[in-house]
């Protein structure tokens, strides 16, 4: 089995994320893509609750699932009383999935700052890195990968940002065309990011 293991804050989830599973789906054939929803703890401002967090998550895992059913939405990772680090949620996975080969998915960003990640000598030994290459990254990279870890880079020149989707919401700038319609209504039923204006 194997399972392909996307975890972020995704506030908002956007086309970007999308396009990411989209092609986790399509190059390496997994049977599962597992969203997992995440504390973060090197983003501690995080705009909106958890339970709106993991909706919108739930409704980019349906887009996924529009064209066949793959996806599902874990939410391990906010029910735990702390910050959330992705060895552990590896390990949640290795429990739930004996044996399964999983592939994690990070940005260019993130793989250029992985040393800081925790234990993430073992997440290299447990898990096989997809790595989407962003367009304008240029965090330069603090560590060299060993040459046991299998590591797979796949060109993505999408540039979607959440940040920059949060800071549009805050404006009352509608962001159509950067995140599927049905996340972006939600977003506006719940009144969302507004009270950042």
């Amino acid at each position: 089995m194997t399972l392909a293991f996307f975890g972020g804050s995704f506030n908002p989830p956007h086309n970007g994320h999308l396009a990411i599973a989209l092609l986790l789906r399509e190059k390496f054939l997994p049977d599962k893509v597992i969203f997992s929803v995440s504390k973060n703890p090197f983003k501690s401002n995080v705009e909106v609750p958890d339970e709106d967090r993991l909706a919108m998550t739930r409704l980019l895992a349906d887009e996924l699932n529009a064209t066949g059913n793959i996806a599902e939405v874990s939410d391990w990772e906010l029910k735990q009383d702390k910050p959330s680090f992705t060895i552990e949620t590896l390990e949640h996975l290795e429990e739930l999935y004996p044996n399964a080969k999983v592939l994690l998915a990070i940005g260019e960003d993130n793989f250029r700052t992985f040393s800081k990640w925790k234990r993430y000598e073992e997440i290299l030994e447990r898990a096989t890195l997809v790595v989407f290459e962003r367009p304008n990254a240029n965090t330069p990279m603090d560590f060299t990968p060993p040459e046991t870890a299998c590591i797979y880079r796949v060109p993505l020149w999408i540039d979607e940002n959440s940040t920059e989707l949060r800071t549009q919401l805050s404006k009352g700038i509608d962001p159509k065309g950067e995140m599927p319609h049905t996340i972006l209504t939600y977003i506006q039923q719940r009144r969302l990011y507004q009270s950042h204006a």
